[in-house]
């Protein structure tokens, strides 16, 4: 299942005409690979990227993620990506300063 990038470009181009880089990082999902694989792709995403901000979004509304915040929150707790990665809840918004 492919996501809809272009919903959200006009958000990620005010995003990059303030000076932020704005990626988009597609984690495998359960019908590709199980459980913990969707938490592996993301900390991969931080070591590519160590000066970043990561958000997890869309943890909970799809069917196929198996992969959902608390067991997200979890798999991250006492590790060095738990101050990289943000698991925003639904409505949740972030200011980015």
């Amino acid at each position: 299942m492919k996501q809809s990038v272009f919903q959200s470009l006009p958000n990620m181009l005010r995003m990059c005409s303030r000076g932020y880089v704005v990626a988009i990082a597609e984690y495998r999902h359960s019908g590709l690979a199980g459980f913990p694989a969707q938490a592996e792709d993301v900390k991969r995403t931080c070591d590519c990227t160590p000066d970043s901000i990561v958000i997890a979004s869309h943890m909970d509304t799809v069917t196929h993620a198996h992969l959902n915040r608390e067991a997200f929150r979890k798999e991250l707790a006492g590790t060095q990506y738990v101050r990289q990665v943000l698991i925003p809840e639904d409505g949740e918004r972030i200011a980015i300063i």
